[in-house]
């Protein structure tokens, strides 16, 4: 058994020569069976071969980072194409097998000897645990990412595919996702045999699938009501019941809900805990307040307000993602407003594709939450609108 390896007093070539000797062992030591290292796993062989060596020869608590940093790679490499035991077999044993025939034995080299493989195998171990965390973190990550297609599907299949022509108004909605699908949620119906049309936005906590859920049975429960409803505050009561009964106590639901008469000018106007709403007359703004509170948390009853529009009212409410948008300081309720007075002769499809962008140059593009709005004019004589 050789002592080259061992022995602190060889000359630099003899140094060279053991090392290129061990590594050549190490390399003949591999199982057959197991794939042979590629230059790049070489390199970081030698490189723990010349630890090794120091190692053995001087502090060997100053190594031990480096040995440990160099084994993590070889490992993460080995890794690639092996499994766990094939790494063990070929980037340690074989490696022992090496030494234990290049290095003469004693006291003090076999602690150390000891000392290092164990260094060795806590890291092979570690990387192979790493390596592991990354691959669940990845398929959680590509099961979230189905979930979230399946959320955007659900949300853009419940927002209006036309947007209803209503005799003397024009209104526009908009939802744009922002990267995790959240609750946000518009409708506008024309019930002509009534001479109603029911407005609402919604605003559902959560994000993914089951916000997105939560939105369609918003919709289809509140829907559902209309046919017999005697007023625009019985929907929301007996949606909010619905709601008390069927959904934990941590979801909350914020929706504004309106029954507009087009030929009276008239809407009556539901606020379930949902901010903002605003009235606009000329540069005046009203803030609609909540007549009730969320939906889903406690039976209550609801207010209405009558809201009577002259040509060229404005109403219009949006999610908390236009008004929280950016840090550290939200886009804001006087941002929106000179939005929409800078806006305000335009057609609400105008406003709303103007509130959006101005939400989106403010926080860079990457909105963190949905962004909803839902306008609504009454025309004048002269308006060209989409109800005209």
């Amino acid at each position: 058994m050789g002592d080259a390896v061992a022995n602190v007093g060889v000359t630099t070539p003899d140094r060279t020569r053991s090392r290129d000797v061990l590594l050549e062992a190490w390399l003949a030591h591999i199982p057959s069976g197991v794939q042979a290292p590629t230059d790049e796993q070489q390199a970081q062989m030698r490189e723990l071969v010349i630890l090794f060596r120091e190692y053995l020869e001087g502090d060997s608590e100053d190594l031990a980072d480096d040995i440990s940093t160099t084994a993590y790679d070889l490992a993460l490499m080995g890794l690639r194409h092996l499994g766990r035991r094939d790494v063990i077999r070929a980037y340690r044993d074989a490696f022992q097998q090496a030494v234990l025939g290049h290095v003469r034995l004693t006291a003090n080299t076999t602690v150390k000897l000891l000392s290092f493989f164990n260094i060795i195998t806590d890291t092979y171990w570690r990387a192979y645990s790493d390596k592991l965390r990354r691959a669940v973190r990845a398929q959680h990550q590509e099961a979230l990412a189905q979930e979230l297609l399946v959320a955007k599907r659900i949300q853009q299949r419940l927002l209006p595919k036309v947007t209803p022509r209503i005799p003397g108004f024009d209104i526009a909605g908009r939802v744009l996702p922002a990267r995790e699908v959240g609750g946000d949620y518009w409708s506008a119906k024309y019930y002509k045999e009534d001479g109603v049309v029911t407005l609402k936005l919604a605003d559902i906590s959560g994000h993914g699938v089951a916000a997105a859920t939560l939105v369609a049975a918003v919709k289809f429960i509140s829907g559902g009501f209309y046919p017999n409803a005697k007023s625009a505050s019985w929907v929301i009561e007996r949606t909010n019941h619905v709601l008390v009964k069927e959904t934990p106590a941590d979801v909350l639901v914020t929706m504004v809900y309106g029954w507009l008469r087009p030929e009276r000018r008239e809407m009556d106007f539901v606020n379930a805990g949902h901010d903002p709403a605003l009235f606009v007359s000329g540069t005046e703004f009203t803030r609609l307040p909540p007549t009730g509170p969320v939906l889903g948390l406690m039976e209550t009853t609801y207010r209405e307000i009558k809201l009577k529009f002259r040509p060229g009212d404005l109403f219009f409410t949006c999610s908390d993602g236009v008004m929280e948008a950016g840090t550290p300081r939200p886009f804001g309720e006087e941002r929106l407003k000179e939005v929409i007075l800078k806006h305000r002769d335009s057609s609400c499809d105008a406003l709303a594709d103007a509130v959006v962008q101005a939400v989106l140059d403010y926080t860079s593009g990457t909105p963190e939450d949905d962004i909803s709005v839902l306008a609504l004019k009454a025309l004048g004589p002269k308006d060209r609108g989409a109800g005209a």
